[in-house]
């Protein structure tokens, strides 16, 4: 009796778990093609597929290098660490910051 009930958990759990497999989201991960300019440039295009969303820019928040956020619908690629740099508006906030054009 005991193998039995053990079997029968044993196929219940199974079952939960392919069930939940089967009925989550994909995730896909893409890596950014057709980069044009350099470091040194203030703006840059980068070429995404269409899913693509990015945090609303935050003054507590550190960025990290190659994070990006949105800042008054444009986009700023981080080219150091900070934080409290706001895009466009702190001083030397381009060296702290790329406008990147998300097509």
């Amino acid at each position: 009796m005991k193998i039995k009930k053990s079997l029968l958990y044993f196929a219940l759990t199974f079952l939960m778990v392919f069930s939940l497999s089967s009925v989550t989201d994909n995730t896909y991960a893409y890596w950014a093609s057709g980069i044009s300019g350099n470091n040194t440039s203030t703006s840059e295009i980068i070429t995404i597929g269409d899913w693509a969303s990015y945090p609303t820019w935050d003054a507590n928040t550190t960025y990290l290098v190659g994070e990006i956020v949105e800042y008054n619908g444009s986009y700023y690629e981080a080219k150091k660490d900070n934080v409290g740099y706001e895009p466009t508006v702190t001083p030397g906030w381009n060296g702290r910051w790329t406008e990147v054009i998300i097509q």
